[in-house]
């Protein structure tokens, strides 16, 4: 529900999952670039980069950012039904 207490239509959700997948995706892209221009000082736990590397995987393996919320998101787009009972 939005803070209006109107129920958020399918479709709204589908553009925010997708929205929400292509940033964690493209975060990720530009960690692991910056990561590997930084060469070895990145591995060492000092370096913000080793944290930034590990903590962007760690986010793209939440269940919030599995495909399937893609997959459904396309469906919805398409005028299909989602799958999944929490989209």
């Amino acid at each position: 529900m939005c803070r209006d207490k109107q129920p958020i239509e399918a479709k709204q959700k589908a553009r925010l999952w997708g929205a929400s997948l292509h940033a964690a995706r493209t975060c990720k892209e530009v960690v692991r670039q910056a990561y590997e221009a930084a060469g070895t000082p990145a591995l060492y736990v000092s370096s913000p980069l080793e944290r930034a590397h590990r903590d962007i995987h760690a986010i793209c393996h939440h269940i919030s950012l599995n495909e399937r919320w893609d997959e459904d998101a396309g469906r919805v787009i398409l005028g299909l039904e989602a799958t999944h009972p929490l989209f």
